[in-house]
């Protein structure tokens, strides 16, 4: 972001001391150029500062200001945020007294932390040691001051819909009970206030959500560390609790889907921002002394995985200073902008299979629709393209044991490209089915007679997807039988629970539950009554609660074995199903040439994931070279 031309050079940091540079932004009126200075301090130091937290906005749309005496160029976005940060200057004649004058030439000055100016953002080195302390920097500051941009007519309201919005619901003390108790409660005994918000206008919110600062990746880390975080928008602000508040108490009365789906025409990002507060909250709250445990690295990654960043390196670096494991990971896993997108991936998996003795990494998902740019082995996850699944094991708790509690035996070859895991090659898939997303309706179709034409579609498609499913599971049998029906209904939901008991086993009960969904599911609407479908309610919830963590975006198969499994996207006929030591769940691998396998990723089939192969005789042990 400098100016070459400028000739401003920055100053060298003591990087042994944790030196940083701050800015005092210089007192300006509206037209005036942007005029400020650095100067060096110790983090430790008692110097009071804010932190911005920004996006940094279009590099090709520039403007000067002045840094030290000299032009430096900056983003529009930047230097619109100086702009409103900075303070008039006070006037050379104040009143001071009773009918008295002061005169005097008097200054306000702002101290700042700007990751573009405080950083030489041209040595690698000290971007890498910066990036490294940056948790320190903001919890350090005074204040974060969020900047969102300009108030513009469709966001004016935003603010003021957050605020209205938080003072309709009751005081925390007087509901209690699940999310769904609360709504039913308030709804029956207030007077009125709460029930607007299903009336509400939540487009202005909309409007703000889908701004670029909701998507970016490093406003976690400046949100959840910050002492204190304040939202600015042009000339108005609000506190961040506000907004952050209002996620949660939403999320406390059951009304998350309500409101993320009137959001307005921003529709997409908007959802997504609004996801992103509750995740920026999630992460603030792993800061609390009170607060969740610290889940492990990977977790966070991929808690974090929708945000984005411009240096791919960021999707790891940016989440760096958070995880239970951080002493580890510092120590063996440091920042270091000196490396390649390539090198800072194969040294994250790397560090995450032998660091920690564990094959969890081969469990986090990455999207086959899109094409990677990176030249990456298939065993190391591609950070800038992650599905959306979630993984079979989460938060280092697997309901899983498909290798009986063994340990891994893994080595690395060829440059460290090419992983040796070995393991036991089971099963090859036979037939695939399609995810539900892709589920084709052709030409022809008809639609469930519903008013709503994205609901009808959606549930047409629904139909046919569970249609196709069974269809695989009976192969060329005209019925299940009771033993092949609970191995389709445990198949279909990965055997396990729905959030929030999404590491728990399904129970005997989910078999009548999965029966219920598939009544409901087949009903044309209007053919049942009320009653009919109330009877049928809390399984089908059940059950689409496991569907929606657990088979959505995987293919359901049936392999050559006569298994059910739910296996990635990426899976084709003929690929292979293996169970390799200290894995706690199987995987699905492709033979290549010479010998080798591309690893496509791991799945869920039934019979294999308590630790059943290590049963099978005649399955000889080999070493799978996946490159």
């Amino acid at each position: 972001m400098s100016d070459a031309e400028s000739g401003h050079e920055y100053q060298p940091l003591d990087l042994s001391k944790d030196e940083i540079r701050l800015l005092t932004l210089h007192p300006g009126r509206d037209g005036d150029k942007i005029s400020c200075t650095l100067s060096h301090h110790n983090l430790t130091d008692n110097i009071e500062y804010e932190a911005l937290s920004y996006t940094w906005g279009d590099n090709a749309n520039l403007r000067t200001i002045i840094l030290d005496g000299l032009r430096f160029q900056v983003t529009a976005n930047l230097e619109t945020a100086l702009r409103h940060l900075r303070y008039p200057p006070l006037s050379s004649l104040q009143p001071h007294g009773k009918g008295r004058l002061r005169t005097g030439n008097q200054r306000k000055d702002r101290v700042l932390w700007i990751d573009a100016l405080c950083i030489n953002q041209s040595d690698n080195v000290e971007t890498s040691q910066q990036v490294a302390i940056m948790a320190e920097i903001y919890s350090h500051a005074s204040r974060v001051p969020i900047w969102l941009g300009e108030e513009t007519e469709d966001v004016r309201d935003a603010f003021a819909t957050i605020k209205r919005a938080l003072s309709y619901f009751p005081p925390e003390s007087e509901v209690e009970g699940n999310p769904d108790q609360r709504l039913a409660h308030t709804l029956t005994t207030s007077h009125g206030e709460f029930g607007r918000l299903f009336s509400f206008n939540w487009i202005p919110l909309g409007k703000l959500l889908a701004r670029a600062w909701f998507q970016r990746k490093w406003v976690i880390q400046e949100v959840a560390h910050a002492r204190e975080a304040l939202l600015m928008c042009g000339h108005q602000t609000l506190p961040w609790d506000s907004i952050a508040d209002l996620t949660r108490r939403l999320h406390s009365f059951s009304m998350t889907h309500d409101v993320s789906a009137n959001l307005g025409n921003a529709n997409d990002q908007a959802q997504i921002g609004y996801q992103h507060v509750i995740v920026m909250r999630a992460f603030r709250g792993f800061q609390e002394p009170d607060g969740s445990p610290i889940p492990a690295l990977l977790d966070l990654l991929l808690l974090a995985r929708q945000f984005k960043c411009t240096d791919p390196r960021d999707h790891i670096f940016a989440i760096h200073s958070f995880s239970s494991e951080r002493e580890s990971h510092e120590h063996n896993f440091p920042i270091d902008y000196t490396q390649t997108t390539e090198e800072t991936y194969r040294r994250f998996a790397a560090w995450s299979i032998f660091g920690k003795s564990s094959l969890r990494l081969l469990s986090v998902p990455t999207d086959p629709s899109q094409q990677s740019e990176l030249s990456l082995p298939s065993w190391v996850p591609d950070f800038t393209r992650l599905d959306q699944v979630n993984p079979l094991i989460l938060y280092e708790v697997s309901p899983y044991n498909a290798t009986a509690g063994t340990s891994p035996i893994v080595r690395l070859s060829h440059n460290n490209s090419i992983l040796h895991t070995s393991g036991k090659a089971i099963d090859r898939v036979h037939i695939l089915g399609s995810t539900f997303e892709d589920t084709k309706l052709y030409p022809g179709t008809t639609l469930p007679k519903i008013s709503d034409p994205n609901r009808a579609t959606r549930l047409r498609r629904q139909q046919l997807w569970l249609l196709e499913c069974e269809d695989i599971a009976l192969g060329d049998d005209m019925t299940m039988s009771p033993q092949r029906f609970e191995e389709f209904w445990r198949t279909m939901l990965c055997d396990a629970k729905g959030l929030p008991d999404i590491h728990e086993r399904a129970t005997a009960e989910y078999t009548s539950y999965f029966l219920q969904f598939c009544e409901v599911l087949h009903a044309e609407p209007g053919e049942k009554n009320s009653n009919w479908y109330k009877d049928r309610l809390q399984g089908t919830i059940a059950v689409e609660q496991s569907l929606h963590a657990h088979a959505g975006r995987r293919r359901f198969c049936a392999t050559s074995g006569g298994r059910l499994g739910h296996v990635p996207r990426g899976t084709a006929v003929g690929d292979l199903i293996c169970v390799f030591y200290g894995g706690s769940v199987p995987y699905v691998i492709r033979p290549v040439d010479n010998g080798f396998f591309t690893f496509v990723g791991e799945c869920y089939v039934h019979g294999l994931m308590d630790g059943e192969a290590m049963e099978i005789e005649g399955l000889q042990e080999q070493e799978f070279a996946l490159r």
